[in-house]
């Protein structure tokens, strides 16, 4: 049974002094995750068996006091917890490090 689309966000840390670094940073990783989604990366999200939908995007705006923020638009079957571990076990090693990117930051 599908589950109804949910986001995980996650604020990019970023250094303020040195606006959008990090943003372009975890683009250029996003980039080359592809899109339309790299073979890799495909056959990963294919493997999970409850993957319909997946869309990662930094949204941010400069001229905002708001973090830049990881999103990932998630739609599948089953609960949300299911899909995300499905998807760890999955796609983690082509996805977490774009996530652990965001929270730890990228050195600039």
């Amino acid at each position: 049974m599908a589950a109804p689309p949910f986001l995980i966000r996650v604020p990019v840390k970023h250094n303020r002094d040195l606006q959008g670094v990090a943003v372009a940073q975890i683009n250029a990783m996003l980039e080359g995750l592809g899109n339309p989604a790299s073979e890799p990366v495909r056959e990963a999200l294919e493997a999970t068996g409850v993957i319909h939908f997946l869309s990662l995007s930094v949204v941010w705006n400069r001229n905002d006091d708001d973090p830049p923020m990881l999103v990932a638009h998630v739609a599948g079957d089953g609960r949300p917890g299911e899909i995300i571990r499905r998807l760890v076990d999955h796609a983690g090693s082509l996805l977490l490090p774009i996530f652990q990117a965001a929270a730890s930051g990228i050195d600039s």
